[in-house]
């Protein structure tokens, strides 16, 4: 190795070894994290016109936001992505919305003392599939009220749903999912200069 490739690889071992001692040696930064909350819903116990179990048996899905709900929370939230189904359509943030009934606000939520989505008259969520652009009937929706009941439907005009499958007095539960921490540009950097020292020395060897 020559003495200029000799010091190329020192100053790249000090500058990774300078980013470790700072990650290491000084405060993290606070990370945002998301969260995903995951609701598995009671079977469906009626239906109504072409609805049946098998498919349409009950809802179940998710939804991901950018931070966890803070604990005694009660409000609307803005979720990054999510995806339900009834076991045969699937409702997700690219091909539906979400809309509000009866002055009920979309993707509303409250938690108990423990952050935990409540079991109790605590969510709200109506999704149909379409886009607010082109929105037309008739059109399939899903419904969930908390301690009410979990609803799939076909409506066909803005009174008059024709079809469904639902469940009374039987709302479904929450979980909350893996939480994602967002990736430190420091550490990637710190990676970035140790792999670059790798990768030049494995050339030298094969040189």
């Amino acid at each position: 190795m020559t003495t200029s490739n000799r010091k190329a690889v020192f100053f790249l071992l000090q500058a990774s070894l300078a980013c470790s001692l700072f990650l290491f040696g000084s405060p993290r930064p606070t990370m945002a994290d998301s969260v995903t909350y995951i609701y598995t819903g009671n079977p469906f116990n009626a239906f109504t016109g072409s609805y049946a179990c098998p498919p349409e048996c009950g809802i179940t899905g998710s939804f991901t936001v950018a931070q966890p709900l803070p604990a005694n929370f009660g409000g609307s939230v803005a979720p990054i992505s999510y995806d339900f189904t009834d076991g045969f359509t699937h409702w997700t943030n690219s091909n539906s919305v979400s809309i509000s009934v009866a002055g009920r606000a979309p993707w509303s939520f409250s938690t108990d003392s423990t952050g935990a989505i409540c079991t109790a008259y605590c969510w709200f969520f109506d999704l149909v599939l379409g886009q607010p652009s082109d929105l037309s009937y008739p059109f399939r929706g899903l419904l969930s009220l908390d301690g009410g009941a979990d609803y799939s439907f076909l409506q066909t005009s803005p009174n008059t749903v024709t079809e469904f499958a639902w469940n009374y007095d039987l709302s479904g539960t929450w979980s909350a999912g893996v939480t994602v921490p967002e990736p430190s540009s420091l550490s990637l950097l710190g990676a970035g200069l140790l792999g670059a020292v790798i990768l030049f020395l494995r050339r030298k060897q094969t040189v």
